[in-house]
């Protein structure tokens, strides 16, 4: 899966927040699809700034990720 945010009508690859991806619900429509494999930033533009954006990719989706209740083992509380 490649992840990228856009704006309507423009193939650009942005960084997240910088289009209209609403980041949260597609994570959470993949989460409830059962999707569990690779999710990888695609910004081919911004080589030049990898670390940088990486650093901020990261961060937004981990602020974005479904937060899940704690699993209970055993029937334990």
């Amino acid at each position: 899966m490649q992840l990228d945010d856009a704006k309507p009508g423009v193939h650009e690859h942005l960084e997240f927040g910088r289009g209209e991806l609403r980041l949260a619900s597609t994570l959470a429509a993949l989460d409830d699809a059962g999707y569990a494999g690779i999710a990888a930033v695609e910004l081919p533009r911004h080589s030049h700034a990898g670390p940088v954006v990486a650093r901020t990719s990261m961060a937004a989706l981990s602020a974005a990720l479904p937060r899940r209740s704690p699993t209970r083992v055993g029937g334990a509380a």
